[in-house]
């Protein structure tokens, strides 16, 4: 009974490393409604997300997912992406994803060694990827595929040998934005290169990339749509991008905080946004959510106007608690 026991126990054992080890990744953020395909229980904080899955995310909904590698993987509206691929032997990773459909954003913070292998593809291109940021959209225009990607940072070899142009392969560098069907049409010398205040928009935001191609087939013009929506920098000391759900304040009581600098929030004076960071400042950080505020100026409106976006809580580096 007692070598039943042990038995047993050893069993148990393996399963949960079994069970482990096949989770890659996990959910940090959701917003709508997102679930793996053939399962459909909608996913939630903390769900797993395991090599083989394909994620489905429906309208009006943003997922967030963090793997074993701290490659951030954010999706948009109606996206499928499939982890095709994930695996680490002897310390070296082979990871293969497949961006179906939708919007995506990628931040490999690890950057690719020696006999690694990371890709990212869909049915026009293949991203060889190192350490790097990328935007990507997948999308139909007339019933054919279009296909976005910029980069904001790091290094990107593209496959194009499916494109059909003389051209077979191009290194993206930061900064540069691709459409399939323009390079289709025009060649590479199409590939548009932005400015370096647009750039800096895109790093510092969570937004994605808007799509490249209308629905008509027409081209945007993606500087032109930063430069009309150009964020205005006030002074520095007054918009200092602080997380208000890292350990920077120390809530007191229910109505003040300090920060350890000394400066006092008298929280029946601040906005609701401020508010909620510091009353839910414990909840917040359990959860990884960390937020940084910067202030807009929305077309034809005039006056600046605060924004929060929501960050993981390990791109803060300065913990003054």
């Amino acid at each position: 009974m007692k070598g039943l026991t042990l038995f047993s126990l050893f069993f148990l054992f393996q399963t949960t490393q079994i069970h482990a080890a096949d989770e890659v990744a996990k959910v940090l953020v959701v917003k709508g409604n997102a679930f793996i395909k053939g399962v459909e229980t909608p996913l939630e904080l903390g769900s797993p997300i395991k090599s083989g899955d394909t994620i489905i995310t429906k309208a009006a909904t943003l997922l967030k997912v963090r793997f074993i590698d701290n490659t951030l993987i954010s999706l948009g509206p109606n996206s499928m992406f499939r982890v095709k691929t994930f695996k680490i032997n002897d310390g070296k990773r082979t990871s293969v994803f497949n961006f179906l459909r939708g919007k995506l954003r990628a931040h490999i913070k690890e950057k690719r060694k020696e006999g690694e292998t990371i890709i990212y593809s869909n049915a026009e291109i293949a991203l060889g990827v190192r350490g790097t940021e990328i935007l990507a959209n997948s999308y139909l225009v007339k019933g054919a595929p279009s296909t976005d990607v910029l980069l904001t940072k790091g290094a990107v070899k593209m496959n194009l040998s499916k494109l059909g142009t003389s051209v077979k392969s191009y290194s993206l560098t930061p900064g540069k934005a691709f459409n399939s069907n323009l390079v289709r049409q025009n060649g590479i010398s199409s590939i548009k290169s932005l400015s370096r205040a647009s750039l800096d928009l895109l790093e510092k935001g969570d937004e994605f990339l808007p799509s490249l191609q209308a629905k008509d087939g027409s081209f945007l013009d993606l500087e032109e749509t930063f430069s009309r929506n150009k964020v205005k920098e006030t002074p520095k000391e007054v918009l200092e991008k602080v997380s208000l759900a890292t350990p920077i304040v120390k809530v007191k009581a229910a109505s003040s905080a300090l920060l350890a600098s000394g400066f006092k929030y008298i929280l029946k004076n601040e906005p609701w946004d401020i508010r909620d960071a510091v009353m839910n400042r414990e909840k917040n950080k359990a959860d990884n959510k960390c937020y940084y505020y910067f202030y807009k100026s929305i077309p034809g409106a005039g006056e600046l106007e605060r924004f929060r976006r929501e960050r993981d809580c390990d791109e803060f580096e300065n913990d003054l608690d």
